[in-house]
């Protein structure tokens, strides 16, 4: 025998419940609803110490008679709170520019998306808006006050790293340490980057205290094409550009090295012309290999120092 089941649904002051067949109507001062009894479950009044109260009991020992019981004892239980009680759901919004406003019937959210959002709130809920921040969500059906919130909700839920976002005021959100930059949590390639341009930070400074002009050879290849560009971090200029895309650097025949060997040829061609004949070679997170090692020998070839 269900534990919930068995228990009677007392009836408080200021409710009226009436039953008729499988049909409970359930009146109070803040409205009324009504539902229809599953009809493996018998429902009938009774009076208990003087106090009316509602006594739901399986029909049969069917297996779906007792699952079903407990479940619409606690349905009825849920009326009879609504129409006296109600049900509320609180819910704060969080970000920077995040608010919502009331019109008419809609409720308009900004969440930092390129445009508002409009939601129609259903009949039988009201929600209130406080301070532009804080919504409030009542009603008597405790399953629409539910969903109409977790809709809400829906459209930007609270992100685990700074918690931004629509959350309920009694929701714990678990948050996420941000990014961690240690040479630990870096993959290979990100590590040879960070060791290259550190390398590069330290040259420019020398380049600073000095007075010299050595611009950057910065190198980036894709899956069938090479890049390089010569530039000049301090002023923020690209003084010259070349890649195997150039009609001056494709190839008939041959492989992809001897490209990117013409590419570094002709990258220090143009440098040449730029007046740059000293450079810090870039090769990012690219392994001193293949492709890129032949665009820094080519450019040797042709003049660059470095």
């Amino acid at each position: 025998m269900s534990r919930v089941g068995k228990n009677p649904v007392m009836i408080p002051q200021g409710v009226e419940v009436s039953v008729n067949g499988q049909t409970v109507k359930i009146k109070g001062k803040l409205g009324e609803q009504s539902m229809e009894i599953h009809d493996d479950v018998t429902v009938a009044m009774e009076e208990i110490e003087g106090k009316k109260a509602v006594r739901l009991k399986a029909a049969n020992d069917s297996p779906m008679a007792l699952k079903i019981w407990p479940t619409m004892r606690v349905l009825v239980k849920n009326m009879i709170i609504g129409v006296s009680e109600g049900y509320t759901k609180k819910m704060d919004i969080k970000g920077v520019g995040y608010r919502a406003n009331l019109q008419g019937t809609d409720l308009v959210l900004q969440l930092g998306y390129s445009h508002e959002i409009r939601y129609k709130i259903p009949a039988g809920i009201k929600v209130v808006v406080a301070d532009q921040v804080g919504l409030t969500v009542t009603g008597i059906d405790k399953q629409l006050v539910g969903q109409v919130a977790a809709n809400i909700r829906s459209y930007r839920p609270p992100e685990p790293y700074k918690g931004k976002g629509i959350r309920y005021t009694d929701e714990y959100v678990l948050r996420k340490e941000g990014k961690n930059r240690t040479m630990k949590a870096l993959t290979a390639a990100q590590r040879r980057n960070f060791r290259t341009r550190n390398k590069i930070r330290l040259v420019n400074v020398d380049r600073v205290k000095n007075r010299e002009t050595r611009p950057r050879l910065s190198v980036h290849r894709s899956g069938r094409h090479i890049y390089a560009q010569i530039i000049d971090d301090i002023k923020g200029l690209t003084l010259a550009a070349a890649s195997s895309m150039d009609s001056d650097a494709k190839f008939d025949k041959g492989t992809n090295k001897d490209a990117a060997t013409k590419v570094g040829k002709l990258i220090a061609e143009r440098a040449k012309k730029a007046g740059v004949e000293k450079v810090v070679f870039d090769r990012g997170r690219y392994l001193y290999h293949g492709r890129v090692k032949a665009v820094a020998e080519g450019a040797r070839e042709g003049g660059l120092n470095f």
